[in-house]
C-alpha cells in the first residue's frame, strides 16, 4: 500500500527545500510542513498509487522534518537523520547540479500543475469579485471530489487542462441524477464555475498556440549567428541585450518568447548580483567561464530555483542560452 512506501530521492530532495524556506525565514515551519504533505500526496496520486488519510500526512512530515533537520545541519536534534536524507542534503552541498536535476524530475509536473491552479485563479479575480471567487473555490471542491470518486477526470479539476475531461464535467453537473439531487441548491453556481473554467482554459490554449517554445528548437546551427554577433565587448550593455533577442530569433524562436527570455535572464543575473555571485550586470559579462560558474552557484541557491520553478524553468534556460549567445554553443545542463 501507498502508506507504507518508503521516502525516495525526490520526496527527501523537496522536504529539504521546504526546510531551508524555514530557516532562511521565507515561510513558517507549520506552512511548509503543510505545502510538502500536499505535494508528495499528488505526487504519489500522479503515479498512480493509491492513498489513505495517513500517507505523507501533516502529522508524518512534522516528524520527518526533524530528521532532515538534523541531516542538513550535520548532527542530530530532535531525530536522527535518516541515511537517505543524510545522502540528499550532501548530495545538495556536493553536487547541486544532480541535486537540481533530481528536484526538478518528478517534481515537475506537480508543480507546473499547481501553478495551473494558482494562475487560474489570478484570472478568475479579473473576472469576478472576491465574495464571487470565494463562493466558486468552494462549490470546485465539491464537484472535484464526486468526480474524481467516480474517475470522471483523471486529476484534480483545477490541474486538468483536456477540454474533453472538462466536457465530461460539465456534463455531470448539468445531467447526474445522483449530482443534481446532491448539490441542487448549488447547480447554478455550478455551472457558472464550470464555464469561467473552459473558457481559462480555451484562452491559455489559444495563447500558448500563439506562442512558439524554444524547448521544441533541435538541432539548429548557430554558428553563423555566432560569427555575427560574438564580440561585444565593447557594445553597450542595452546594445548586447537586443542582440541577444535578435539572435535567438536568428534560431526561430518567437520575438515574443525571445524578449520574454531576454528579461528572465536579466531577473535570474540580479539574484545572483544580490547575493554576491556576481559583480556587475549580466550584459557586461562575456566571460564563459563566469556565466558557467554563476549558473552553478544560482542552481543551489532556494530563492533562484523557487522563481524559476514560477516561471517554468525560464529563469534556468535562459541563463543556458545566454551562455551559448556567449560562445559556447555546446553548453547545456541536461
Amino acid at each position: 500500500m501507498a502508506s507504507q512506501k518508503t521516502w525516495d530521492k525526490t520526496e527527501a530532495a523537496i522536504l529539504l527545500e521546504a526546510l531551508i524556506r524555514v530557516k532562511e525565514g521565507e515561510v513558517s515551519r507549520k506552512d511548509a510542513i503543510k505545502s510538502v504533505s500536499e505535494r508528495l500526496r499528488e505526487k504519489a496520486r500522479l503515479e498512480g498509487l493509491e492513498i489513505d488519510d495517513t500517507f505523507r500526512n501533516v502529522s508524518g512530515i512534522t516528524f520527518q522534518m526533524h530528521s532532515m533537520e538534523s541531516a542538513y545541519v550535520g548532527k542530530t536534534l530532535i531525530k536522527p537523520a535518516t541515511k537517505l536524507f543524510s545522502e540528499i542534503a550532501l548530495l545538495r552541498k556536493e553536487n547541486p547540479i544532480e541535486y537540481y536535476k533530481l528536484l526538478k524530475g518528478n517534481q515537475s509536473v506537480i508543480n507546473q500543475q499547481r501553478t495551473m491552479e494558482d494562475e487560474f485563479f489570478e484570472w478568475l479575480s479579473k473576472k469576478i469579485s472576491a465574495p464571487q471567487q470565494s463562493e466558486l473555490k468552494s462549490v470546485y471542491e465539491l464537484i472535484n471530489n464526486f468526480c474524481l470518486d467516480r474517475k470522471i477526470i483523471k486529476q484534480p479539476l483545477l490541474k486538468t487542462s483536456d477540454l474533453g475531461q472538462i466536457t465530461k464535467v460539465r456534463d455531470t453537473i448539468s445531467h447526474n441524477h445522483l449530482f443534481k439531487f446532491m448539490h441542487k441548491k448549488q447547480i447554478g453556481k455550478m455551472s457558472v464555475g464550470i464555464k469561467y473554467y473552459i473558457d481559462y482554459v480555451k484562452e491559455t490554449a489559444s495563447r500558448k498556440e500563439n506562442e512558439q517554445d524554444s524547448s521544441d528548437v533541435e538541432n539548429v546551427d548557430i554558428l553563423a549567428a555566432q560569427e555575427e554577433y560574438v564580440r561585444f565587448e565593447d557594445v553597450p550593455t542595452e546594445e548586447r541585450k537586443e542582440t541577444f533577442v535578435k539572435w535567438m530569433m536568428e534560431q526561430h524562436m518567437a520575438e515574443r518568447t525571445a524578449v520574454a527570455y531576454a528579461s528572465s535572464c536579466g531577473l535570474a543575473a540580479q539574484i545572483a548580483i544580490n547575493y554576491g555571485i556576481i559583480e556587475k550586470d549580466i550584459w557586461e559579462i562575456t566571460d564563459i567561464d563566469i556565466l558557467k560558474n554563476m549558473i552553478f552557484a544560482l542552481l543551489d541557491n532556494s530563492e533562484f530555483i523557487e522563481k524559476n520553478e514560477s516561471r517554468h524553468n525560464q529563469f534556468r534556460a535562459s541563463l543556458v542560452k545566454y551562455v551559448q549567445f556567449s560562445g559556447d554553443e555546446n553548453f547545456t545542463l541536461a
